[in-house]
C-alpha cells in the first residue's frame, strides 16, 4: 500500500560539499564556542561566586535559558548601573539571541534536502523543519561567504560581550553580601510598586490557599 512514502535506495543520497563551505561552517561553530564561552564567565560576576562553582549554573543550560538568566540577574543589580548600561546589556544580549537563532540553531538543527531547480537541475539546501502552531519549512543561505560572514558577527559579538563583562565586574564585582540583599531587596521593591493594587474584594480559593488573596497577571492593553 502507498503511503506517500518514497522508495529509499541503499545509497545514502548526499554527494558533500565544497571545502570551502564546510571550512567556514567550522569556522562559525568554534567562533560561537568563543562567544558561548564569554557568555559563561558572565555568571561567576552577576551571581558573585567561585568560576568553578558557576559552572554548576550554566553548565546544562540551553542557549536561550542562558541569556535569559543573565539579562535578569544584571538587571537585579540595576540599582547600582546606568540605565544607559543596562540597555547595552539587553541590546547585546538581543543581538546574540539573534545570532543563535538564525544561525547556531540551523547549524544545530538544519537539515540538507534536496530541491529541483527547473526541469533537469537539483541543488541542495540546508533547512530547517518548525511544526508549532503550523508547520513551515525554512531554507537558510547555503554559500560560504555567507557562514564567512557569520563567524565574523560572532567574534564581534563576543569581542562586544567581553567590554560588558569587564565594565559589569567594575560596577559589581565588589559588592558584600550586605549591600547584594538590599540592593536586590530594593529591586523587588520598585517592582512591586509598578503593580496597582486591585481594587474591590480580593479573589478566593477553595484550595488549601483558601482564604488568602490570589494574585493575578494582568495583560497590558
Amino acid at each position: 500500500m502507498d503511503h506517500g512514502i518514497a522508495n529509499f535506495a541503499k545509497k545514502l543520497p548526499y554527494d558533500g560539499t565544497d571545502d570551502k563551505l564546510a571550512q567556514n561552517i567550522g569556522l562559525f561553530m568554534a567562533a560561537w564556542g568563543v562567544l558561548e564561552r564569554e557568555l559563561d564567565n558572565t555568571f561567576a560576576v552577576v551571581f558573585h561566586t567561585d568560576p568553578t562553582l558557576a559552572c554548576c549554573i550554566y553548565a546544562n543550560l540551553g542557549t536561550k535559558v542562558k541569556l535569559d538568566v543573565l539579562a535578569s540577574a544584571i538587571s537585579m543589580h540595576a540599582s547600582v548601573i546606568k540605565p544607559d548600561f543596562l540597555k547595552r546589556v539587553h541590546s547585546l544580549l538581543d543581538e546574540i539571541s539573534d545570532l543563535s537563532n538564525s544561525a547556531r540553531n540551523t547549524i544545530a538543527h538544519g537539515q540538507v534536502q534536496l530541491f529541483s531547480i527547473g526541469p533537469s537541475k537539483v541543488q541542495w539546501e540546508l533547512v530547517r523543519q518548525v511544526a508549532r502552531k503550523s508547520h513551515a519549512m525554512v531554507i537558510y543561505p547555503g554559500n560560504a561567504r555567507h557562514w564567512g560572514n557569520q563567524e565574523k558577527k560572532a567574534l564581534k559579538l563576543a569581542q562586544k560581550w567581553r567590554v560588558v563583562v569587564h565594565d559589569l565586574y567594575k560596577k559589581v564585582g565588589h559588592l558584600t553580601l550586605r549591600e547584594l540583599d538590599e540592593i536586590c531587596t530594593t529591586q523587588i521593591k520598585v517592582g512591586e510598586t509598578r503593580h496597582p493594587k486591585r481594587r474591590g474584594r480580593p479573589l478566593r480559593s477553595r484550595s488549601s490557599w483558601h482564604g488568602r488573596p490570589v494574585k493575578r497577571a494582568s495583560w497590558p492593553g
